[in-house]
């Protein structure tokens, strides 16, 4: 079985401009690290990280992401250090898998970002 890949993102004080940064990884430690490091962007506000894991969907045997569920979202104090808090999000499942909240256009689009280990 293969294992979760971390999806994250920079996003700006406006939520309908989407993403800054995106970028992908296979260990969450990492992807905390891009993350926190994308957080020193004056423009960035939020760091978000979803969890993903590859499924197939049964119907016509594609490939897609499919968010497990699990999500921490990160921000910036005033000391300069970087707050993280961990989420579960009850996803609804439809049959082709639940939404990823934060990546759904980047999906759509195909343009998931490559993975670095």
């Amino acid at each position: 079985m293969l294992g979760g890949m971390y999806l994250w993102a920079l996003f700006g004080y406006d939520p309908t401009a989407g993403p800054i940064v995106v970028g992908a990884s296979l260990s969450l430690p990492r992807a905390m690290r891009a993350a926190e490091a994308s957080l020193g962007d004056p423009r960035g506000f939020i760091g978000a990280i979803e969890e993903v894991v590859l499924s197939m969907n049964v119907t016509g045997l594609d490939d897609h992401f499919t968010a497990s569920g699990r999500r921490w979202l990160a921000r910036r104090t005033r000391s300069g250090t970087v707050r993280w808090d961990y989420r579960y999000a009850d996803l609804p499942s439809s049959p082709s898998g639940p939404d990823i909240e934060f990546f759904r256009p980047l999906v759509a689009a195909g343009r998931i970002p490559p993975v670095s280990p």
